[in-house]
């Protein structure tokens, strides 16, 4: 058995988002004008993080059993942590520092049920975390480089000589919506990131594809012959994920992920709903058997 290794404060686990931040990403999600896919993306991160940390609450206090690295590529600089304030060009940061450090907050209207039948606004506060960016190329086999050697680092801390042997192993979830600049260089890159492993399993890297336009969705192939036929961006993005292990299949299923034996970790012309169910996946799989410390 693999990826069944517990995860606390004293042996956490690491999880990474790489966020295409290229100029693309300033267009409107599947068509809708109203949303740019930069801006829903780092509000569906923000949402993430805050429940992250909701997640690791004992009592009042954020236990460090998950240690995030959000890379974006494109943007304002080529590849490089997504972070602003506080936590600027840290390249690893445990929950704890995270949640402390949000660059603003602001109050926000929601809707919930009034117990009635109705809904009643309630205000609800929002951390920002990361803010989005959209300009550039999109270096993506740079940001597979950097996410390789941050991995590496982790695993290999000489502060945590156990962690090698006893940490779940880390989980990579990679936000596109195009093409990288060098696409083989990407495939070399990304082979190298899935390489990287614990005791407990090797990295997993998934990847999500969103599209300014309507094009059909797709999830969870199995077989190239599951790819939209003649889409090269969707056989690039099936030769970089890696296959969901069999021992995360009942985890991936329980989530509502549409998976079979074999799949890979990978969903192109998303909506927001698959993204955040994913997501969800890849930050809870590693704590299915988490003890509360």
């Amino acid at each position: 058995m693999a990826y069944e290794a517990n995860v606390n404060s004293t042996n956490p686990t690491l999880f990474g988002i790489l966020l295409d931040q290229s100029g693309s990403m300033e267009q409107s999600w599947a068509g809708n004008a109203g949303t740019r896919k930069d801006t829903a993306l780092a509000d569906i991160v923000n949402r993430l993080i805050a429940d992250l940390a909701k997640n690791c609450l004992a009592g009042d206090v954020v236990r460090d059993r998950i240690h995030l690295c959000i890379l974006g590529y494109g943007g304002s600089s080529s590849v490089g942590p997504a972070w602003d304030g506080d936590l600027k060009n840290h390249d690893v940061v445990p929950i704890s520092e995270v949640y402390a450090n949000p660059v603003e907050s602001h109050v926000r209207h929601v809707d919930v049920p009034d117990g009635a039948g109705g809904l009643v606004p309630v205000a609800k506060e929002v951390k920002v975390w990361i803010r989005p960016q959209s300009h550039g190329q999109t270096p993506m086999a740079q940001a597979f480089d950097s996410a390789s050697r941050i991995v590496e680092d982790w695993i290999g801390d000489p502060s945590c000589p156990d962690r090698t042997a006893k940490a779940f192993p880390p989980i990579v979830c990679n936000i596109t919506d195009g093409e990288p600049d060098d696409k083989q260089r990407a495939i070399e890159a990304s082979a190298q990131l899935r390489d990287l492993a614990t005791q407990d399993g090797s990295v997993l890297l998934i990847n999500i594809h969103v599209s300014a336009t309507t094009a059909a969705p797709y999830a969870f192939p199995v077989e190239e012959s599951d790819l939209p036929p003649s889409d090269e961006q969707a056989q690039f993005l099936y030769n970089v994920s890696s296959t969901l292990p069999d021992d995360l299949f009942e985890t991936a299923q329980a989530a509502g992920l549409p998976v079979r034996q074999g799949s890979r970790l990978l969903i192109g012309n998303a909506d927001a709903v698959s993204v955040i169910r994913l997501l969800n996946f890849a930050t809870r799989a590693s704590q299915a058997s988490t003890p509360r410390s």
